[in-house]
């Protein structure tokens, strides 16, 4: 996927976020995280991963293992930008859940990355390289970000974490 296409998708989510009147902000390195919302003081790290759809009816997406797991935590989302033509949708999957589940996508071990098709058919999404595990769930469901910043530490807490590094 071309760089530009890349940010196309962080771009789209950010429009996403701010039309739920949330805030957002892009890091100046990039370190496995593509934007930062802030929703009710707290902060929710997200990864975008975008993908159109391919001739055999599937989302095609790849996550490598190492900047996962430099990311992964109870505070971080991978959101997974799915296009087709002028439709899109987005698959909002808390790392800590594609984490449990890791096991059950394929993996590429000599090159640690894990492979994920996605389908989606009659508003149902699903995971079809090997899991088949039901997306359902986390198909264009914002909610559970709010949902996670309200479930987190006090703003003055957080924010000096993320001052810390």
């Amino acid at each position: 996927m071309s760089a530009s296409r890349g940010r196309a998708g962080e771009l789209q989510v950010a429009g996403e976020l701010l039309r739920q009147d949330w805030g957002v902000y892009f890091p100046f390195v990039d370190k496995g995280i593509d934007l930062v919302t802030e929703i009710n003081g707290r902060f929710i790290s997200i990864q975008v991963k975008e993908s159109k759809l391919y001739r055999q009816g599937v989302y095609w997406q790849q996550v490598f293992k190492k900047p996962f797991d430099n990311i992964k935590g109870e505070n971080t989302f991978l959101i997974f930008v799915l296009r087709r033509e002028k439709e899109t949708n987005y698959l909002i999957i808390p790392s800590l859940w594609f984490d449990k589940h890791s096991e059950e996508f394929y993996y590429d071990a000599k090159n640690r990355r894990w492979f994920l098709y996605f389908k989606l058919v009659d508003g149902k999404a699903s995971e079809t390289r090997q899991s088949q595990l039901d997306l359902t769930p986390f198909l264009n469901n914002w909610e559970q970000l709010k949902h996670v910043a309200n479930k987190r530490a006090p703003r003055n807490v957080y924010r000096s974490k993320i001052m810390e590094g």
